[in-house]
């Protein structure tokens, strides 16, 4: 019973506004990464402001934190998680 409550608020956690309306989860997300040339670059998805993730030589200098469940759909599908560190 335990285990279907825990993996039913991960669901929801992935799926809904909830963790943005508790405050844990930021409504603007700017990910940083840096291109072959040194240069930093920022992406504020919610903006519209994107990048694209086949550039060469691109790595991002941000970690992935599992305890963060909420965000682990996003590891899973999104391509800006694969670019390399």
């Amino acid at each position: 019973m335990i285990l279907i409550i825990v993996c039913l608020v991960i669901v929801i956690f992935n799926f809904t506004a909830i963790p943005i309306l508790l405050g844990i989860k930021p409504l603007i997300h700017v990910y940083n990464y840096e291109n072959s040339k040194g240069e930093e670059i920022s992406e504020y998805p919610e903006k519209g402001t994107l990048i694209n993730f086949d550039e060469p030589g691109l790595k991002r200098k941000f970690k992935k934190n599992y305890l963060h469940f909420w965000y682990w759909r996003s590891y899973m599908t999104h391509p800006r998680w694969n670019v390399p560190l």
